[in-house]
């Protein structure tokens, strides 16, 4: 909320704008949306999943108003279009609509595939990062995997999943080292090891290893608070403070919900396919 707050006054001083409020509502629809998920409140939980496709539509409006006029590309009004799809398919799961949810899955599958092919050619021409062409790799992995898990057939994807681990795992231990040489930032290597614990959650989740998913859980919490410790003195302290502990409360909600039900109910890679 004090995101969002933050954001609607930037606007309100010409310093900001409709699409970063809308990005920050989003953000806290996520947060609801995960707090109704904890707490079995299946009403919530619509209303929720319905506010994020009216935010996600609005952006696949103004994505392609952007390119009408020659600004933005192909790839932004794509991922928007991806976005789109993955909280449509939010909806058809709380509406218990099993073939609904799989076709927006097979979309999000579609735009995923049609982002990787995007980014390797902009690898390939020098106009992205390996960082970047990784997490399009692991966006299109977590779409497939997550179109396996609707149709009930999950483990087809592990053996792609420990790939995609195996990608952070490398991703996290260069930027540890270009942090210790003093070119990469503190977050840097924070986001680089939440993704990679988070990985490993997912594949703990997935494979019912309520230990490992335990683990990992609270190795998330630990690497939020050590962050806030981090922090004092940064640059952009008060901003980064804030999602990280939005990140932080994210994750208590999850360690409580795993430790009342004995699993993990949230849909760990929507997160993923959605950014």
């Amino acid at each position: 909320q004090s995101e969002l707050d933050a954001a609607n006054n930037l606007k309100d001083e010409k310093a900001g704008s409709e699409a970063e409020v809308d990005r920050a509502r989003a953000e806290l629809i996520h947060a609801r949306h995960d707090l109704a998920l904890a707490e079995n409140d299946r009403e919530a939980l619509l209303h929720q999943c319905r506010e994020l496709v009216r935010i996600r539509e609005k952006q696949v409006q103004r994505s392609a108003e952007m390119q009408s006029v020659g600004f933005g590309s192909k790839l932004a009004i794509n991922a928007a279009k991806r976005r789109l799809a993955a909280s449509r398919y939010r909806v058809a799961l709380a509406m218990g609509k099993p073939g609904e949810a799989v076709d927006q899955l097979i979309l999000v599958v579609q735009r995923s595939t049609d982002d990787l092919a995007q980014v390797k050619r902009l690898h390939s021409e020098g106009a992205s990062s390996t960082m970047e062409l990784n997490r399009a790799r692991y966006r299109a992995t977590m779409a497939v995997l997550q179109l396996a898990r609707t149709k009930g057939n999950p483990n087809v994807m592990i053996p792609h999943l420990r790939e995609s681990i195996d990608l952070y795992h490398r991703e996290h231990e260069q930027i540890k080292g270009l942090l210790q040489r003093g070119y990469a930032d503190v977050v840097d290597e924070y986001i680089a090891s939440g993704q990679l614990l988070n990985a490993r959650l997912r594949q703990a989740s997935i494979e019912r290893d309520t230990s490992a998913s335990q683990k990992q859980v609270e190795e998330l919490i630990r690497q939020h608070q050590q962050m806030l410790t981090r922090l004092a003195g940064h640059r952009f302290e008060k901003e980064i403070r804030m999602l990280v502990e939005v990140a932080l409360a994210h994750d208590r909600s999850r360690k409580s919900q795993f430790f009342r039900d004995g699993y993990l109910k949230d849909d760990l890679s929507l997160a993923e396919i959605e950014l």
